[in-house]
C-alpha cells in the first residue's frame, strides 16, 4: 500500500476541521461588518448590488483577510468567486475611482 493512500483518511479529517475554523472566523466577520453597516448577515451573501450592500459586503471580506481566511475561503463564505475578494480588496484598498483611464 502505497504512504499517500494511508494519510489520505486523516487529511480530510484535518481538511474538515479546517474549514470549520474557516466558517467560523467567517461567520464573526460577516456579523460585524453586517452590525457595523446596519444591513443583515444574508443581505452580504446575497446578490444585492446597491452601495450600502456593496461596501458592507468590502468590509466583510477586508475583515476576514485580515483574519487571516484565503481568498478563496472568502469568496466560499459570500457567494462569491475569489476574484471578486480581489477586485473588492483593491477597491477598498486604492478608492474606487483609481482605476486606469479608459
Amino acid at each position: 500500500m502505497r504512504d499517500w493512500m494511508i494519510l489520505s483518511p486523516s487529511c480530510a479529517s484535518w481538511d474538515r476541521q479546517e474549514r470549520a475554523v474557516e466558517r467560523m472566523k467567517a461567520a464573526g466577520c460577516i456579523s460585524a461588518a453586517a452590525m457595523a453597516h446596519g444591513v443583515s448577515e444574508s443581505s452580504l451573501r446575497a446578490a444585492f448590488r446597491d452601495r450600502r450592500y456593496v461596501r458592507a459586503r468590502w468590509d466583510a471580506m477586508a475583515r476576514m483577510r485580515e483574519a487571516g481566511l484565503s481568498l478563496p475561503a472568502i469568496g466560499r463564505a459570500l457567494n462569491r468567486h475569489h476574484t471578486s475578494v480581489v477586485y473588492a480588496l483593491r477597491q477598498m484598498r486604492d478608492g474606487p475611482c483609481s482605476g486606469a483611464s479608459r
